[in-house]
């Protein structure tokens, strides 16, 4: 009897990149609020076919993971284009990764929400356009600001 071997390689990627690995943002009393800039660049399209993005999920994405604890928050997430931004970012924040239909979503702003403890994701994507000479791009800059306020219990 024969012994075989196999092999597993396992591609997980960057932080950020996926649901695998997405940017953990622990948003926890006094002060629940983070502060990113980042890019979709390189990060791949992980999230196709997002139905509460109405298109803006054919780019590079970038997920984050919110773990809110110690009590509900309420949060303002805006999301703020680099230097030579196309309006072309979008964001989707749900309880699942991917985010499924049943998602809040924006351009610029998610005003006054509502985060009960346990785990929330952000997800921001972009719209892509063709280049010249082929191909596509959809790589952007950006800042993800999250400012909170703990709610009592």
């Amino acid at each position: 009897m024969g012994v075989t071997v196999i092999d597993v390689v396992m591609v997980v990627g960057a932080v950020g990149d996926s649901c695998l690995t997405p940017h953990v943002v622990n948003l926890t009393p006094p002060s629940p609020s983070y502060t990113r800039s980042d890019t979709t660049c390189n990060r791949g399209n992980g999230g196709a076919g997002i139905a509460c993005l109405h298109g803006f999920d054919g780019g590079q994405d970038t997920v984050y993971k919110l773990v809110v604890s110690g009590g509900p928050v309420r949060v303002n997430i805006s999301l703020n284009e680099g230097t030579g931004g196309t309006g072309r970012l979008r964001m989707a924040l749900s309880e699942t990764c991917p985010p499924s239909g049943d998602c809040l979503t924006g351009r610029h702003v998610l005003r006054d929400v509502r985060l009960e403890p346990g785990v929330h994701y952000l997800w921001i994507d972009s719209w892509p356009v063709a280049k010249t000479g082929g191909g596509w791009t959809d790589c952007e800059l950006y800042t993800v600001y999250i400012a909170g306020s703990v709610l009592a219990p």
